[in-house]
């Protein structure tokens, strides 16, 4: 999970957390996870000095000589189609994601 995890973020990508999920469950990693995005969430916490967080569930490779949390680059929400823009991601997270599945894991109710 680690080394997939670093491939998915190497040259500087940055992924949505729910794209790195889908990514790793596609790769067969995670796949008979109860609760994946909550496993994903505390993997993600826990090596914290390999992953920076922008706050807004984007990550990327932390730099090696960064002693401090490296922040993931913020690309600003909107376009001219009026569309949330996610960046750099591999697979663009949907509004169905968000509102399927909580920062906890557990499906969202209407």
């Amino acid at each position: 999970m680690r080394e997939a995890t670093i491939q998915m973020l190497a040259g500087g990508a940055v992924m949505h957390r729910l794209a790195i999920l889908e990514n790793l469950q596609t790769a067969g990693i995670m796949k008979d996870e109860s609760n994946p995005i909550a496993h994903l969430a505390a993997f993600l916490s826990n090596h914290r000095h390999l992953f920076a967080s922008d706050g807004r569930g984007n990550f990327s490779l932390r730099l090696a000589e960064d002693s401090e949390p490296h922040p993931a680059p913020i690309q600003e929400a909107g376009n001219e189609a009026g569309g949330e823009t996610v960046a750099n991601t591999a697979s663009p997270v949907t509004e169905e994601h968000e509102r399927n599945y909580s920062w906890a894991g557990s499906p969202a109710t209407d």
